[in-house]
């Protein structure tokens, strides 16, 4: 039926139930499973320079793996 999914997850109640259902379909399916969240750093402060502005795109990226590595 599906041969590749892609789900997108996030830490959200909604999230972790994509993120079953894909599990389910894709092991129906016999399918490739690709689960991704979007970090959009680009759009942190523009035009503005900030000392922070870093540590808060670092945040941003730590939160993302927790939300992919939940361990």
């Amino acid at each position: 039926m599906f041969k590749r999914i892609l789900v997108a997850v996030d830490a959200s109640q909604t999230g972790e139930l994509a993120l079953e259902t894909a599990i389910g379909l894709a092991a129906e399916s016999q399918a490739q499973l690709r689960i991704v969240h979007v970090v959009d750093t680009a759009n942190i402060n523009i035009g503005a320079e900030l000392a922070g502005q870093y540590k808060v795109s670092a945040s941003l990226v730590d939160n993302a793996q927790k939300v992919l590595n939940p361990a």
